[in-house]
């Protein structure tokens, strides 16, 4: 009779998650397959989220063809700095980067002057409502906000921009993805 096993074997290894065991590629075959997908999503439309290694070519190789066909989009990023470096890397004018209610700087202050709420709904998980609940609905008769400061918000004044492309960082959106790309409709 063999001992029962106790779970402290030294024969003991971890166990791999399922895509450990799918093929490895090289990263000239990664960059065909993506610029395929790439591809595809242009003509046929819809949403499209991104995850693949850093250097892969997502952003070199999806912004330029968004710029050649004229299309808008929201793409979201890991953070506002690097929010801004894709902005810089296109021609001006084809690209802003969104900040977020409280940035400041330190001769600017905040670009929301309710930003304490905006923060305190985020810090509820409200974060998604913060639109509507501090900046209200735009008035079909007057096209204006009810916010007596949206005529000055620097916030709002962003999304005034004609830039096409529009990069958010994940701590200003409600996407879950590490790089969401959208096609925005106007």
């Amino acid at each position: 009779m063999s001992p029962r096993p106790t779970g402290r074997s030294r024969e003991h290894r971890p166990r791999q998650a399922s895509h450990f065991n799918r093929p490895v590629i090289s990263a000239a075959t990664a960059s065909k397959q993506l610029q395929a997908e790439l591809t595809d999503w242009l003509n046929l439309g819809g949403d499209l989220a991104i995850k693949g290694a850093a250097g892969l070519g997502k952003s070199t190789m999806v912004l330029p063809m968004i710029v050649a066909r004229h299309l808008r989009c929201d793409y979201f990023v890991p953070s506002h700095a690097l929010a801004q470096e894709q902005a810089d890397r296109l021609p001006p004018g084809v690209a802003i980067a969104i900040r977020g209610r409280t940035h400041q700087t330190p001769t600017q202050p905040p670009l929301c002057q309710k930003q304490e709420a905006a923060t305190a709904l985020e810090k509820a998980g409200l974060g998604h409502q913060t639109m509507p609940l501090l900046c209200g609905k735009i008035d079909p008769k007057t096209g204006k906000r009810p916010c007596p400061y949206a005529a000055q918000c620097g916030y709002l004044q962003q999304f005034q921009s004609p830039a096409p492309i529009r990069f958010y960082a994940h701590g200003i959106s409600t996407a879950p993805a590490e790089n969401r790309l959208t096609k925005r409709r106007d």
